[in-house]
């Protein structure tokens, strides 16, 4: 009788760990199945072993033994099948990886604070702060795309390049708030059978060009056409609409029916195709951040014709230095003057 009482109990021990079993595992079907499977097995050996064991002592403590081995089997299977889903499912918080910082224009993963001194070395940056370097890759430069031909400047005998110039001019009689339209002028138009003084500059509104190069040109502007001269014109790498602000900031008077200056006429050259095909192109990008203009000089050009040109010295991608010398009104009129009095110029 005490036997069958032990085994009841034993009985409801094992169900009771079952049911448990079962509980921990409610979703996992498959693997509840084969646990059902094995704790069933286990009761049936246990059972068994109990009636056929000499000892009730013997036999409770096999069985306590075997639930016990499955119990932590289960367990192990249990947390194994949790996170297999939770990974499949991507419930599992993913590893904790050091913050990074946004890449900076300078390929950096670290914090960067304002540099001290800047040095130059084979087109690469080396910014220097704190006492340490710093090698700042750089990106695609307006340098990466200029043609060979484009930085080769021109000699005197060349024909300028023909190329398209559009020009904004006044509608006449026009009562529109903007009376003005798009116009093309091309190169042989502006100085086929004219002799004309061209003067190009980095830049509208910038110091030397607002300063110096313009105003000197304007103020010697009847002079230089008393020399043999039929036009003076002013070309820069900017749009129509710079051009014309600009003049009317420097105080040049405009013609109030065509919309062009009275002396000396602007060109806006905002593709740089005349830049280029004069082989004067030259870039500001870290220096100024210009991008593509034209480098400074002067020229005179008789029916197409380069006769004579006058080329900034120390002509260099990222100048620093900005020299107004050789291109500047003086220096023309002075071989303007020249060729009047021997008439051996042209």
């Amino acid at each position: 009788m005490h036997h069958r009482l032990t085994s009841i109990l034993l009985g409801l021990l094992l169900s009771a760990q079952l049911l448990r079993s079962f509980a921990l595992v409610r979703e996992e079907y498959k693997l509840a199945r084969e646990i059902i499977i094995s704790i069933s097995i286990s009761i049936i050996m246990t059972t068994l072993a109990f009636w056929a064991a000499p000892k009730c002592g013997a036999s409770f403590l096999t069985t306590t033994t075997t639930a016990t081995a499955s119990t932590r089997r289960s367990q192990a299977a249990r947390r194994h099948l949790t996170t297999t889903v939770r990974n499949m499912v991507g419930t599992t918080k993913p590893a904790k990886s050091p913050a990074l910082l946004p890449h900076s224009p300078l390929g950096r993963t670290t914090p960067f604070t304002p540099t001290t001194t800047t040095t130059l070395n084979g087109g690469r940056r080396w910014y220097t702060n704190h006492n340490t370097t710093t090698t700042a890759t750089p990106g695609l430069s307006s340098l990466d795309v200029l043609k060979p031909e484009w930085t080769t400047p021109k000699q005197e005998g060349d024909h300028v390049p023909n190329v398209l110039f559009l020009c904004r001019v006044r509608v006449p009689n026009s009562a529109e708030e903007n009376p003005f339209e798009w116009d093309y002028f091309t190169s042989r138009g502006l100085f086929a059978g004219k002799r004309c003084v061209v003067f190009a500059l980095p830049g509208a509104f910038t110091p030397t060009c607002s300063t110096s190069h313009v105003p000197n040109f304007e103020a010697a502007f009847d002079e230089i056409l008393e020399l043999g001269v039929d036009q003076v014109y002013c070309l820069s790498v900017n749009d129509a609409f710079v051009m014309r602000q600009w003049g009317l900031h420097l105080g040049l008077t405009e013609d109030p029916t065509t919309g062009q200056f009275q002396k000396v006429q602007l060109l806006p050259d905002g593709a740089a195709l005349f830049t280029r095909g004069m082989g004067m192109s030259t870039v500001w990008d870290y220096e100024r951040g210009f991008g593509e203009r034209s480098w400074r000089y002067s020229m005179v050009v008789n029916d197409c014709v380069i006769e004579k040109l006058f080329v900034e010295p120390g002509r260099a991608h990222n100048s620093g230095p900005d020299p107004l010398t050789v291109s500047d009104a003086e220096p023309m009129l002075e071989y303007l003057r020249d060729c009047d009095s021997d008439d051996e110029c042209y």
